[in-house]
């Protein structure tokens, strides 16, 4: 499908982008629909319940002047009530305390791994499951790790660190 007026189309977009008109067609009316708390200096909109019906939800065409503008409007969606909204910040929180960034996540792919990584990682796989299951012992790692290395685990380490060495 394509427009007919692409003109209009991004005269609309530009007018609903503006943050008082998005803020108003996306939550609808302050002090009917939701009110503006203070929370330690941060501006917060909370829904006054019942908040978003199927009438009050300007959830059409979600077109906004920026993902920050999306998000900070989005979260008074999330807050139909205390409740719902510790859970969803419960659920949507970044688990830092759990979190490991690795920056074999951003290069690009080794030839190394192409041709050793599957069987590197169903060693690995059968090891943690053998282990598991009781029908191998957590004192054969040792020797894992040297079949591992043999089977082009030593390959790719080798790859990896002449890339970071560079």
């Amino acid at each position: 499908m394509t427009c007919k007026q692409p003109e209009v189309a991004m005269q609309f977009i530009n007018i609903r982008s503006e943050p008082e008109v998005f803020a108003k067609t996306f939550l609808c009316e302050e002090g009917v629909q939701y009110e503006i708390r203070d929370n330690n200096g941060v501006k917060e909109y909370w829904p006054i319940f019942p908040g978003f019906t199927e009438f009050f939800n300007g959830h059409w065409f979600p077109v906004a002047a920026g993902p920050k503008v999306f998000t900070t409007l989005w979260l008074c969606r999330a807050r139909k009530s205390e409740t719902n909204y510790k859970v969803f910040v419960l659920e949507n929180r970044p688990p830092r305390d759990h979190w490991v960034d690795t920056p074999l996540g951003m290069v690009p792919p080794f030839d190394s791994q192409a041709k050793y990584q599957e069987a590197c990682n169903k060693l690995e796989n059968d090891f943690y499951l053998e282990v598991i299951a009781g029908t191998r012992p957590v004192d054969d790692y040792d020797s894992f790790v040297e079949k591992w290395r043999a089977e082009g685990g030593d390959e790719m380490i080798k790859e990896i660190d002449a890339y970071f060495t560079k």
